[in-house]
């Protein structure tokens, strides 16, 4: 005689297992980066800069590998800098976590004092 044993998933809020770090660049520099998360469903990640959805292009590119989601940016520039946002979502709840992206040269070290870690709280 056969018994079925039905697996089931549990369900779990998002959550980072890693955050998000504060990043200083300089002026054509590359940056990546990088969050790691879990979650049941698995959660959607999406990235803001500055409160504003970034959309993936040639000068954002947003991959997913198993729990780790990154968001490149392959030639930074000046206006690049601001807060940069990992949002993850699921039907349980949504986390986020931001860090800072400072790029030096070109008079942009102004913008780092105006994205410092201190105006996040």
């Amino acid at each position: 005689m056969f018994s079925a044993v039905e697996e089931q998933e549990v369900l779990s809020a998002p959550e980072f297992t890693a955050q998000l770090q504060d990043v200083t660049t300089t002026d054509g520099g590359k940056v990546k980066f990088q969050v790691t998360v879990t979650g049941q469903p698995r959660p959607e990640v999406t990235w803001l800069k500055d409160d504003n959805q970034v959309e993936e292009s040639e000068e954002f590119i947003i991959t997913t590998e198993g729990d780790v989601v990154s968001l490149t940016i392959p030639d930074v520039y000046p206006e690049d800098a601001g807060r940069y946002t990992a949002v993850a979502k699921n039907q349980l709840g949504t986390v986020t976590t931001t860090a800072v992206l400072c790029v030096e040269g070109r008079g942009s070290n102004f913008l780092c004092h105006l994205f410092s870690r201190s105006q996040l709280i």
